[in-house]
Parts: C-alpha cells; sequence; structure tokens
C-alpha cells in the first residue's frame, strides 16, 4: 500500500486532538443511564448529577483509546469473507443503510423498499468483490415495530457477507441477536469472533447518550461485535458552522463514546464513523457530498491514525438522485478516500441516503476496482523498464506487439479489464448505442440470475422464522 495522502500537518492533527479533549474534559456529554454513571465514575470519570453531566479527564479518554484495537476482523457467515478493518488495510465498501427507497438509475424510477428489496441487496452484495459490510435498510412491507428484525432476517439468508446490524431499540436487538446465534450455534462462537455482525453506537449532537443506546451498547458487548460510532453531524445545524469546530466537536464525540464503550468492555473494537453533512445556509438544504465534507474526511482519517482507531466514512452518498451526477460523486468519493486510506466506505446511497440503488453499489464496486489499479502503481525494475528491447525495436522492425519483451510480460504485468465501461470509437459505438446504465442494469440482471448463495440449513432458517414470530407476538400492539 502506498503512503496515505495526507493534507495536514501533525501540528494541525494535534490541535484538533487537544481541542475534543478540552471539550470532553471541560463541557462534557449528557447522560441519565444510572448503571453507566456508576461504571464511569469508578473509571475516573466527573459525574455532576444536577446537571446529568459527564467529563471525561483527559488521561481517562487517552487509556480509553488505547484500548481499543487498532485492527480486526469483521465476520463473515464463512471465514472466506471475513475482511479486516484497521489503519492499513485493503479498502472495502459498506452498502447503503437505513434508506427507505429502492431507485432506478437506468429507468429514473423509485419506490418504497420491500423485503424482497433488501434480499436483493444482500444477493448482489454476496457476488461484489469489494464489498465487505452489507448495511440494514427499511423495508415497508414489515410491521413498523419489528421492521428491523425483519430486515436483518432478508440479509441473514441472503448473503454471507459481514452485516451492519442496525436496531430501532434495545428491546429489537435482542432478537436480532438471537437470529444471529441461530446461524452460528451458539453465543460462545459469537464472542469468540464468528458472528458477521458489527453493531452501532449513536451519539445526539451535541455530545448526549440516550439510556437505550447504552443497553444496546451492553449487548453487543455480551455478544462480541464490533461497533461503529457513527457522528451525524450538521455544520452550522448541531454542530459548528466551521470545518475545524465540526472536527473538535465530533471528534470529542467520538472519544467519548469510546470512552464509554471501553469502560463497558475493554478491547471492544470500534470504528470512528464520520458521517457529516453541510447545512447550506444560502438555501437551507443538506449537502451529504461536497468538497468541505471530502476535506473533512482527510481531516478525520489523520485523526483516527493519531488515535490509532480504524476510520470509516459516507463518502459517496449522493445528495442528488440523478445519474451523472451519482456517478461523479461515486468517482470522486471513492477514489478519494481510498487514497486517504480509508478502509471503510459507505455507498450506493442516493438523495442523501433515503434511497439505495443497486446501480450505484455495482458502480461504486467498478470503481473501487479502479482506484485499487491506480494505487497499485507499476513495478520498476531493469525487466519491465525494457532498455534492451528498447534498443532493439528502435534500430529494428519498429513495433512492439511481436517483440520478445511483450511476450515475456503480456500476462504477467496487470491490465485493469471494466466489466462496465468500455473504450470503444464512436463509429462503433452508434452500432450498438448502449449506456453506462443499461449496461449496469444488464450486469445486475445477470448477477441476480447467475450468483448463487448458499441457503442456510433448513432448522437454522426454521429457528430465524420462530424468532421473528416471538418478535411480532411480543413488539406488535
Amino acid at each position: 500500500m502506498p503512503p496515505f495522502y495526507e493534507m495536514y500537518t501533525t501540528e494541525e492533527i494535534t490541535k484538533v486532538y487537544d481541542a475534543a479533549l478540552e471539550v470532553l474534559d471541560n463541557v462534557g456529554m449528557e447522560m441519565t443511564h444510572q448503571g453507566a454513571l456508576e461504571m464511569l465514575s469508578g473509571a475516573g470519570a466527573r459525574v455532576d448529577a444536577a446537571k446529568k453531566r459527564v467529563y471525561f479527564p483527559r488521561d481517562m479518554v487517552e487509556k480509553a483509546l488505547a484500548l481499543a484495537p487498532e485492527e480486526f476482523t469483521c465476520s463473515g457467515r464463512t471465514e472466506a469473507f471475513d475482511y479486516q478493518a484497521g489503519l492499513n488495510v485493503d479498502a472495502r465498501i459498506r452498502t447503503a443503510s437505513g434508506a427507505i427507497d429502492r431507485f432506478d438509475l437506468y429507468r429514473d424510477t423509485t419506490a418504497r423498499l420491500t423485503c424482497a428489496d433488501i434480499a436483493e441487496q444482500a444477493h448482489i452484495s454476496d457476488a461484489l468483490g469489494n464489498v465487505g459490510c452489507v448495511g440494514s435498510l427499511t423495508p415497508s412491507d414489515a410491521p413498523n415495530e419489528t421492521y428491523d428484525i425483519y430486515s436483518l432476517r432478508a440479509l441473514i439468508e441472503n448473503t454471507r457477507k459481514n452485516l451492519w446490524v442496525l436496531t430501532s431499540s434495545s428491546v429489537n436487538l435482542q432478537y436480532q441477536l438471537k437470529m444471529l446465534e441461530a446461524v452460528f450455534g451458539s453465543k460462545k462462537a459469537m464472542q469468540e469472533g464468528r458472528n458477521q455482525g458489527s453493531g452501532i453506537f449513536c451519539v445526539i449532537s451535541p455530545l448526549t447518550i440516550t439510556d437505550d443506546e447504552i443497553e444496546r451498547a451492553m449487548l453487543y458487548a455480551d455478544y462480541g461485535l464490533p461497533v461503529k460510532v457513527p457522528i451525524t453531524t450538521l455544520m452550522g445545524g448541531n454542530a459548528p458552522y466551521t470545518m475545524a469546530g465540526i472536527l473538535a466537536q465530533a471528534t470529542a464525540e467520538f472519544m467519548g463514546c469510546t470512552t464509554i464503550l471501553q469502560t463497558i468492555k475493554p478491547g471492544m473494537p470500534v470504528w470512528y464513523y464520520a458521517l457529516f453533512q453541510s447545512l447550506d445556509m444560502a438555501t437551507g438544504g443538506v449537502q451529504y457530498t461536497s468538497a468541505e465534507l471530502q476535506a473533512l474526511f482527510a481531516a478525520v482519517a489523520q485523526v483516527s491514525r493519531h488515535c490509532k482507531t480504524p476510520v470509516t466514512t459516507t463518502c459517496t452518498t449522493s445528495s442528488s438522485c440523478q445519474a451523472q451526477q451519482t456517478i461523479f460523486n461515486l468517482t470522486q468519493g471513492t477514489l478519494f478516500n481510498t487514497m486517504l486510506g480509508v478502509g471503510e466506505q459507505g455507498g450506493s446511497g442516493l438523495d442523501g441516503n433515503n434511497a439505495y440503488s443497486p446501480h450505484s453499489l455495482i458502480l461504486q464496486n467498478e470503481i473501487m476496482d479502479y482506484s485499487k489499479r491506480i494505487l497499485r502503481k507499476c513495478d520498476i525494475n531493469h525487466a519491465t523498464l525494457g532498455v534492451d528491447a528498447i534498443a532493439q525495436v528502435a534500430m529494428g522492425k519498429k513495433e512492439y506487439v511481436s517483440a520478445l519483451h511483450t511476450m515475456k510480460h503480456l500476462r504477467t504485468e496487470e491490465r485493469f479489464r471494466s466489466k462496465l465501461f468500455n473504450y470503444i470509437g464512436s463509429k462503433q459505438w452508434f452500432d450498438n448505442p448502449t449506456t453506462l446504465m443499461q449496461r449496469t442494469d444488464e450486469y445486475l440482471e445477470k448477477l441476480k440470475t447467475g450468483h448463487e448463495v448458499p441457503p442456510l440449513e433448513d432448522h437454522v432458517l426454521k429457528e430465524i422464522d420462530d424468532i421473528v414470530k416471538a418478535a411480532d407476538k411480543a413488539l406488535i400492539k
């Protein structure tokens, strides 16, 4: 892997880090969960019950950061689908999460997501080599009280990739974890790392942790799942308007959450998840991808390396649903964040992540292949430089097609072969004028009909179905 692209100086990153520690020590976080308050107080935090605030001393935060692992394994259904999270790892895609619509970029149509759409997302993700983690979506054809449980079932049954287990409550999460337990046979197996899941621990900006968030964290800790810490800050809305200000608050929120999680379970794997947005003061609209946000992701990548914790970003989500703009956002975000060393990149979201697009996901997979090929550079040595070949051709037959040097390296030097893009001239294209979106749609259909995901055993499927039925019975009023 080449050196990461770093925009900020060590001094600038240290200023962000120190500002975040100052916020945690002097401003603290709002919390009311009694059990968590007692644990944090015992670990060295200052608790002000009257103000409902917890203050984190610098040494406590830095000890917590040191406990979080620099690298860890994200489990698939089988080891073949594991991937590494860390500071210097192969980049992976995390699919859109939480979306409510399915947008067809080829036909320019949209519809509410269904469980069948979620199964489709899981199925094609299983086939795409750069997808590491598949996110939960929001089905419209499931009960409101248990939609997250139905969503997870569609994922579990249709992919072997790691799953981001989004949940609506700690009560629902218990059923979801039982579903994963059914797949792996025991809670012990999950605790030992074979669990196919990752969790989520959210802060409400600015600097607020709800009681149920603590309950969820305790469940993730009990089952051994790594946890993403999404910092959903809106510049000028629930975070400072300045780019440096959002970095200070967001990093404080990540550090505070990490301190809480390490107090609950020392060594719990975590990600600093930059889910930043920008408030357009001229229109009142929200930007989910912008030049300023990409510059912030660059800073977060460096702050994460300073903290020695993995980073993830939602770097390609389009604020619109236009195919041309989506392709630009996908290309710029994927290439730039891969250069930054972001190991897990959120994608395939449109309309501010309200919509999931299978076409966008397939395109991002292709663009990531292209980006990785760029960063693998080329081998430079005596044989590949070919000085002798240059002399022979220049003073001989004037062509390299049949040269021995070409024959020697033809199959050993990598050339990127695209599944979607083509490089034909206009005359040939006019004979068969297919568009990129048309070819992407054809590839989508090929994956849906040609890729097979081995089914879970019948007894596992029955156990999962029984868990869903039990959840419906207990939770639907």
